[in-house]
């Protein structure tokens, strides 16, 4: 087993379970999946403002 395979000393947890090797990962991490939900939520609530005329231009 080459040492680079070696388990990570501390494991950095970040909110999503992924393990990490330093403190600055893990708030990275956290900060790229907070970013891609926050846009998930803002996309829908677009959609749910949408005026029913843009559906219809949508679907057509």
């Amino acid at each position: 087993m080459p040492p680079s395979d070696k388990p990570l000393e501390p494991a950095f947890m970040c909110g999503r379970r992924h393990r990490h090797s330093s403190r600055r990962q893990v708030v990275e991490c956290d900060q790229r999946h907070a970013r891609r939900e926050a846009l998930k939520c803002e996309k829908a609530k677009a959609e749910e403002t949408k005026p029913d005329e843009m559906m219809h231009e949508d679907e057509a």
